[in-house]
């Protein structure tokens, strides 16, 4: 299966992940503060709004939350789409993939 992911961290460290296919999204971020916790917990988690956004499942929901990240200009950033093919499920490789260090 194909996973995209774009790794979340601040200056000096990884907050987290966001994982998506074609049919799932979620993300971790265990290290990240409440305001932006809230704030992936909407955007992520939430009601799929797709008047207002790319749907969720469509990669550029992805690019679409790295620039509103970045539009900001706060202490934390969303790196570029990377792409993932592997035969675990869903959960294992979001687990995997927040052990990791981005930076």
């Amino acid at each position: 299966m194909e996973y995209r992911y774009c790794k979340i961290y601040s200056k000096n460290h990884d907050l987290g992940v966001v994982l998506q296919t074609d049919h799932q999204i979620d993300y971790v971020a265990p290290k990240m503060t409440s305001n932006w916790q809230r704030f992936f917990d909407e955007e992520v988690r939430g009601e799929d709004v797709s008047n207002f956004h790319p749907p969720k499942f469509s990669p550029v929901f992805l690019r679409h939350l790295k620039h509103i990240v970045e539009a900001w200009q706060d202490s934390v950033f969303v790196s570029d789409i990377h792409i993932l093919n592997s035969t675990d499920s869903f959960d294992l490789v979001l687990d995997d993939l927040a052990q990791k260090p981005h930076i």
